[in-house]
């Protein structure tokens, strides 16, 4: 019979996914047999450092951006090569839609069913792993300084509203920034390193994006004053145009992030989760995550 590891997060999204455990048993039995775990006090390294490959076909993680994140890193740090399958139940899910996933007990069935896997490239942040967006300055204040329960109730107008409230006293991020082929410095509002074509719960921001394809794309947003950083924040965001004068974009395989100043909350952001302090040594792993997918 073959065999599938599910980790859910209870607290992912509303909460709700405990209730719904015996819905999804009914969907998956007797064809699979499942190994149920919650991924609350649950030592995920640990775990997959006891983990034999021949022992499980599929891992299905139940979760939002974070949980997902979570489970690649152990997966990748561990070397895991098992197909990775995600029921999306988060607040934003930006990684499951990617992938044109739904939360939806039976379409996730046929997709595992009918061996739907794609091999994907992942990034790495110095010792940490991303699948879908790494990101620094003023988008990383957001997701941290949000309230969870607001979050969860509100989705992601929470982000906005907190936005709104942190904007006008954000300062310049001044970085060094080398590519492949470039070097340049420069006062930095934000930037995206983007895998996917997701961000925060907007699509489409990256439009050249391909998740096998051996590249980021990178958009930052210059600082200048509110006027232009909010028009650059609109053209990124909302009209989904990247020729603004303010917006660096570009591809790379391979970035170093390095900061001119020193602030004790500069960080990182990975997937939603809170990623490395700089400096970053950003590297792409091409076709290291095997993924269900209907793409």
């Amino acid at each position: 019979m073959n065999k599938i590891k599910l980790l859910y997060n209870p607290k992912s999204g509303p909460g709700n996914f405990s209730n719904k455990i015996d819905n999804f048993l009914n969907e998956f039995q007797p064809e699979y047999d499942i190994d149920i775990n919650r991924l609350i006090n649950f030592d995920l390294m640990k775990k997959f450092s006891k983990i034999k490959e021949e022992e499980y076909d599929t891992i299905i993680v139940a979760g939002g951006d974070g949980t997902v994140h979570s489970v690649a890193n152990a997966m990748l740090k561990n070397n895991i090569k098992i197909p990775l399958a995600i029921l999306p139940t988060g607040t934003i899910n930006d990684f499951a839609a990617t992938l044109n996933l739904r939360n939806n007990f039976n379409s996730l069935f046929e997709l595992i069913n009918n061996k739907k896997i794609k091999k994907i490239d992942v990034g790495k942040v110095n010792d940490e792993y991303f699948i879908n967006v790494c990101s620094g300055g003023f988008i990383t204040t957001i997701p941290h300084k949000t309230d969870a329960k607001l979050k969860n109730k509100l989705g992601k107008v929470a982000y906005y509203l907190k936005g709104i409230q942190e904007f006008p006293g954000f300062k310049s991020l001044p970085l060094k920034i080398i590519t492949d082929d470039k070097e340049f410095t420069e006062n930095i509002f934000m930037f995206l390193l983007m895998n996917s074509s997701r961000a925060g719960g907007y699509k489409n921001i990256n439009p050249q994006n391909s998740l096998d394809d051996g590249l980021f794309e990178l958009i930052a947003i210059k600082y200048t004053n509110l006027y232009e950083m909010t028009n650059s924040l609109i053209d990124l965001f909302i009209n989904k145009n990247l020729d603004n004068k303010n917006i660096i974009y570009l591809k790379t395989s391979r970035l170093e992030v390095i900061p001119l100043k020193k602030s004790l909350e500069d960080h990182t952001d990975l997937d939603g989760e809170r990623g490395p302090d700089y400096p970053l040594d950003i590297k792409i792993i091409p076709k290291s995550l095997s993924v269900y997918t209907y793409i």
